[in-house]
């Protein structure tokens, strides 16, 4: 698979041993997921946030998603679904740079 970005919806895939398999298999450049157990709803909730905010983001003509595009998007949608439920959390981690970004 070759993705510019992978988005999980299941809880605790974002833990060590997941991102190790991300690290290594080379064929995604970022990888959101939650951490812990968010309700099912709210991770589809995040989801539309983000992927919302990444297309406002986009040029028309856009060949190629930046890195810098997803990690930008992502600050915005995590800052936002902080306001809908600051109880639930998510991550980003990007191969490019090695960084998880909370």
């Amino acid at each position: 698979m070759q993705a510019d970005v992978f988005l999980s919806t299941n809880c605790q895939t974002f833990n060590p041993l997941f991102i190790d398999v991300i690290k290594h298999y080379r064929g995604i450049s970022n990888f959101i997921a939650p951490v812990n157990s968010p309700f099912t709803g709210n991770t589809l909730v995040f989801a539309m946030m983000f992927y919302n905010v990444l297309l406002r983001n986009l040029r028309v003509n856009s060949k190629k998603i930046t890195d810098d595009n997803v990690i930008e998007s992502f600050k915005i949608a995590k800052n936002s679904y902080k306001k809908y439920n600051s109880k639930e959390d998510f991550r980003l981690y990007n191969c490019k740079y090695d960084e998880v970004f909370r």
